[in-house]
């Protein structure tokens, strides 16, 4: 999936806010939850998704979203920052 249809993705789907942020190379959050939906597209580098539903893997290409209160863990793999692109949305 290309970054504009992403965006037309999120668009579509009723997600508020969107950005492009990253994930430090060394970062490894712990399982925690948000408030919100979130959905995003990977736009390099790579970290492991951890949920109740398994692990994955995502790299460069891959998109996941997650619902509002969806515990979860990431961790970045190797040693290259994590981009990507985001929608965020309350009301989802």
């Amino acid at each position: 999936m290309t970054r504009d249809e992403f965006a037309a993705w999120l668009q579509a789907e009723g997600y508020e806010k969107t950005g492009t942020t990253e994930y430090a190379a060394d970062m490894d959050n712990a399982e925690h939850t948000h408030d919100f939906a979130f959905a995003a597209l990977v736009l390099s580098g790579a970290f492991q998704l951890v949920t109740a539903e398994g692990e994955r893997t995502l790299g460069p290409g891959d998109t996941w979203s997650l619902a509002a209160e969806v515990p979860h863990a990431e961790k970045v793999l190797g040693e290259a920052p994590v981009e990507f692109m985001y929608g965020v949305s309350i009301s989802i």
